[in-house]
């Protein structure tokens, strides 16, 4: 019953611009909250993921909803898609058809004025021999996920920095927000009340 019940509330989630407000200069701009706005009380969610290097892969973490670092991404697959350096057997088989359709290259040059989209792809930067996140209005001619990238060219960085960056669970929220860390839907939830009153 309670997995219906969380299902319907996250079905009819208003979106709201208030989300919960962190102590100055702890708000993390990777964190991407869903909010919504029941009788006389805001709840907003979110769920963060983090790099562990020892693993080697992208892990859940109960982020306490403020601070922390760069090393926290709102999807599992964002954070594969950025620190993950592991292949699987599709990514041997993309790989093979990037290669055979000459689709993407190490040495394809990056045109920023022609690319100001919103896809996010990868790019290697043959001078600095890097792989690097570009924003793109097509994504053909880009890498799709930087493991990808890493694995197809001479790269003198495997793994960004930011991934490097130790897991930081952060801080709570400030100003009324109460926050609980839901382990069975491994999300963290946090509520306001709100004064409704015209």
């Amino acid at each position: 019953f309670e997995h219906v019940v969380f299902f319907l509330v996250m079905m009819h989630s208003i979106e709201t611009a208030q989300e919960p407000e962190c102590a100055r200069g702890k708000r993390n701009g990777n964190v991407m909250w869903t909010c919504y706005q029941e009788k006389d009380n805001r709840t907003c969610y979110e769920k963060s993921f983090s790099y562990d290097s020892r693993q080697n892969k992208c892990i859940q973490i109960p982020y306490q909803g403020c601070g922390g670092n760069a090393n926290n991404f709102p999807s599992l697959s964002d954070c594969t898609a950025n620190c993950g350096k592991g292949l699987t057997s599709w990514d041997y088989k993309l790989m093979q058809y990037m290669t055979e359709k000459k689709r993407v290259n190490c040495t394809t040059p990056f045109h920023s004025s022609m690319n100001d989209g919103k896809i996010l792809r990868f790019h290697y930067d043959s001078k600095s021999k890097k792989c690097r996140r570009v924003q793109v209005s097509n994504g053909d001619g880009y890498f799709p996920a930087l493991r990808h990238c890493l694995a197809m060219c001479n790269t003198t960085e495997m793994i960004p920095r930011r991934c490097l960056k130790p897991t930081r669970n952060g801080t709570r929220p400030v100003k009324g927000w109460t926050c609980h860390f839901n382990a069975q839907f491994k999300t963290l939830f946090c509520s306001k009340p709100t004064n409704l009153q015209k």
